[in-house]
């Protein structure tokens, strides 16, 4: 029986690093897989973020075109009278020109409406983004601090 024990706690002593590894292989797989479910997680949460934010700036570039084409003006002003002309021969150029002046003016209002909702729904995805990526990050350290917790354990 002697023998025996002393062939047991032999075998045993060859076992047991390998058991370990084993152990330690299982919990770094357990570890890993934690870590890519949360970074997978946010960057489908991420993905949502940025299709939500590109429907709301379509949305609103349209609702501003919209307003914009409400704004214009109807076909050609309209020719003033006989009396006006009487006694103004140049009212007629003066309002053709004024005219001629607001079509410019309000596409360029519209061009300034339309950058500033882009600008802003951008300001918003980065918000976004810099927040996934913080999450990000926090779960790489997280995994490599328990990687090394794991593998530093003797």
């Amino acid at each position: 029986m002697a023998t025996r024990s002393v062939a047991e706690a032999q075998a045993e002593a060859v076992r047991a690093p390998f058991a370990d590894m084993g152990h330690k292989a299982m919990e770094a797989t357990s570890a890993y897989a934690q870590a890519n479910q949360k970074i997978l997680s946010e960057l489908v949460n991420l993905s949502s973020v940025a299709m939500q934010e590109a429907v709301r700036v379509y949305s609103e570039l349209g609702a501003a075109a919209l307003d914009a084409a409400r704004t214009t003006v109807g076909g050609p002003s309209p020719m003033p009278s006989v009396e006006v002309l009487a006694k103004d021969p140049t009212a007629g150029f003066r309002q053709t020109a004024l005219a001629a002046g607001e079509g410019p003016q309000r596409l360029f209002k519209l061009f300034d409406d339309n950058l500033q909702i882009i600008g802003q729904g951008a300001q918003r995805f980065q918000v976004s983004a810099e927040r996934t990526g913080k999450e990000i990050r926090e779960a790489v350290t997280e995994y490599f601090n328990r990687i090394g917790e794991i593998y530093a354990a003797r």
